[in-house]
C-alpha cells in the first residue's frame, strides 16, 4: 500500500517536470531550466508500479433482448408556460 503511493507521488513528480519542459524547452529564457527538469527525471530513481494483490472481480453484461419497434407512444400531448402554450395534442 505505501509502495502505491510511493509510486503515485513519483509519477505525479515527473508528470509536473515533464510539463514544464514542454512548455518552456523552446523559450530562449527558460530553456535551460527545462534542460535541467529533463536530466532531473532521467537521475530519478524510478520506483516500480507494484502488482496487485486484491482479488479480481469478472462479471459481464448480457445482451439485452430486442424491443419491439414501437418503445413508447405519447398521444394528445400539451406544452405551456403559464398562458404561453407551446404546443397542444402532439402525437410521437
Amino acid at each position: 500500500m505505501q509502495q502505491l503511493a510511493a509510486f503515485k507521488n513519483q509519477q505525479r513528480e515527473i508528470d509536473r517536470l515533464q510539463e514544464f519542459a514542454d512548455r518552456f524547452r523552446a523559450k530562449a529564457s527558460k530553456a535551460s531550466q527545462a534542460q535541467a527538469k529533463l536530466k532531473q527525471i532521467e537521475r530519478m530513481e524510478k520506483i516500480e508500479a507494484p502488482e496487485s494483490a486484491g482479488p479480481v472481480v469478472g462479471f459481464s453484461f448480457p445482451q439485452p433482448v430486442r424491443s419491439g419497434q414501437r418503445a413508447i407512444a405519447l398521444r394528445g400531448v400539451h406544452h405551456a408556460y403559464g398562458e404561453n402554450v407551446v404546443y397542444r395534442g402532439v402525437d410521437f
